[in-house]
C-alpha cells in the first residue's frame, strides 16, 4: 500500500476532511472524538490517493465528501458496535449478581 499524502495540500481536500470527520465525530459521539476521527480521514485519503485524485480531476468535492464520510461511518459503527456489545454484557454479569 503506498501512501500519498500530498492528496492533503490539493485545494479542497481540507474542507472535505474537516466536514466528513466532524460529522462522523457528532454522530458517533461518546465512541470517538473529533481529532481521532480527522486523524482516519487524513490516512484514509493519504492511503486512497488514486481515488481522490479521480475525483479532484473531475471537480467532484461533494463525491469525495460522501465517499469519505461512508468509509469513515463503516470504520465507526463497527467501534460502537463493539461497544454496545460490551456493555451489554456488563449489563448481564450485573443482572446476574
Amino acid at each position: 500500500m503506498t501512501t500519498d499524502w500530498s492528496v492533503l495540500t490539493a485545494p479542497g481536500v481540507g474542507d472535505v476532511a474537516e466536514a466528513a470527520a466532524h460529522k462522523v465525530a457528532r454522530r458517533y459521539t461518546g465512541v470517538t472524538e473529533y481529532d481521532d476521527v480527522r486523524q482516519d480521514a487524513n490516512l484514509l485519503l493519504a492511503t486512497n490517493h488514486d481515488t481522490v485524485r479521480r475525483y479532484l480531476d473531475q471537480d467532484q468535492l461533494g463525491l469525495l465528501h460522501r465517499w469519505l464520510w461512508c468509509r469513515l461511518t463503516d470504520q465507526y459503527k463497527t467501534h460502537a458496535r463493539h461497544r454496545t456489545a460490551e456493555a451489554s454484557i456488563e449489563q448481564l454479569r450485573r443482572q446476574a449478581a
